[in-house]
This record gives C-alpha cells, sequence and structure tokens, in this order.
C-alpha cells in the first residue's frame, strides 16, 4: 500500500540528528531527471541501533508516494563504521559542491553525528563533475550507501562487528 508524504515526512531520523542525543548517518540521493529519492540512515541512541532505508517517487510538486521502507536492528559497530569510513575519505574537510550549468542531476545530502561529535552536513550536486578527488570519493561512497539493497546494507552491518 503506498502512502503520500511530502519531503519532512520521510526523513524523521534528519530531524533526530539535528537536534542531537543520537549518533549515526542520514544520506539522501535524489535523482532529479527520474524523480526518485533514496534514503538510507543508521542511528544509535543509547544502546538501540536502527537502520532505514526507504525509496520514494516524486508524484506532484511536494508531495512524495513511499515506494518501500525497511528498518533493521544492527550491531554497534555499524554506525562507528560508517562514521570512521567518512572521516577517513575526509567528509569533514570538503565543502558543498555545486556543478554548474547542470539542469539534471543528483542530489546527495549527508548527516553525519559520530558518538560524542558534532554534527556535520554535507551536500553534492554532480559531484562526479568536481575537480576535487576527494568529493568525488565521498559522493562515491554515500551514493553507495544510498542504492544499496537492504541485503547488501545487512551484510555489511553484520561485517561491520569484524573488518574496521
Amino acid at each position: 500500500m503506498a502512502h503520500q508524504l511530502t519531503l519532512t515526512d520521510f526523513q524523521p531520523e534528519d530531524e533526530l540528528l539535528e537536534q542531537g542525543g543520537v549518533a549515526g548517518v542520514a544520506v539522501r540521493l535524489h535523482q532529479l531527471g527520474r524523480f526518485w529519492i533514496y534514503y538510507f540512515a543508521v542511528l544509535q541512541q543509547g544502546s538501540v541501533i536502527r537502520a532505514v532505508r526507504r525509496e520514494l517517487k516524486a508524484i506532484r510538486p511536494g508531495e512524495l508516494l513511499l515506494n518501500s521502507e525497511e528498518e533493521f536492528g544492527c550491531p554497534q559497530s555499524f554506525p562507528a563504521k560508517l562514521c570512521r569510513d567518512l572521516d577517513r575519505l575526509g567528509i569533514g574537510s570538503i565543502d558543498p559542491f555545486f556543478a554548474e550549468d547542470v539542469l539534471d542531476g543528483t542530489l546527495l545530502e549527508c548527516r553525519l553525528r559520530p558518538a560524542g561529535g558534532a554534527l556535520r552536513h554535507v551536500q553534492l550536486f554532480c559531484w562526479q563533475e568536481s575537480e576535487d578527488a576527494q568529493v568525488r570519493q565521498v559522493g562515491d561512497y554515500l551514493q553507495e550507501l544510498a542504492l544499496s539493497t537492504i541485503r547488501r546494507l545487512r551484510w555489511r552491518a553484520f561485517a561491520s562487528r569484524f573488518w574496521w
């Protein structure tokens, strides 16, 4: 069954990260030409760690149709591994990137709050056009997260306990 939502309805995890009290990563990938939005978040609140993946389709301006939503519990190592990977790639040192003269493309938005750390917010539009290799690497990593199937995400969560 499909539900109609606005953009703010489908990403409550973003607000939790903004307010503090939780640690984790939230990634939104918006394919402008196809009108699809892929969303992935993993949050840690105390000892509870929850991951969610959503696919949405824009049906009218400001209105979205929830195509799928999947959740799973994961080990504490998963959000820590994602934060560590993004730190290693240099997410804290890149500025927002927006390609010029591009009408259609892909917008990535990431909110990251490591356990006990400050919130970081990055936006990348058509990051493949950037001359900065670091921007391209962060964009590619975030795109892979956002587009991963739930099966792949569960595997990454499981494997995070062993590979740092």
